[in-house]
């Protein structure tokens, strides 16, 4: 699973009742230390990144390929 804005708000939300059902995560947000915070709570995977930069959602996607392409939901 892949949660964006995972930081706050419905993103979190998500994360979080995703991870009570047994989801395996990855999370996308913009405030690396929050994020990161929030991941280690959840034992998910990080992955700071502003989705507004379209270069930087690209690069991120090759150097994750495991995550962008494999992931069967996207929040």
């Amino acid at each position: 699973m892949l949660v964006t804005g995972a930081t706050s708000g419905i993103g979190l939300a998500c994360a979080r009742r995703l991870k009570r059902r047994g989801c395996r995560l990855a999370l996308v947000g913009r405030r690396k230390e929050r994020l990161k915070a929030i991941a280690r709570q959840l034992g998910a995977q990080a992955i700071p990144l502003d989705l507004r930069d379209r270069r930087a959602v690209e690069s991120t996607a090759q150097r994750h390929p495991e995550v962008f392409s494999g992931a069967e939901i996207l929040v």
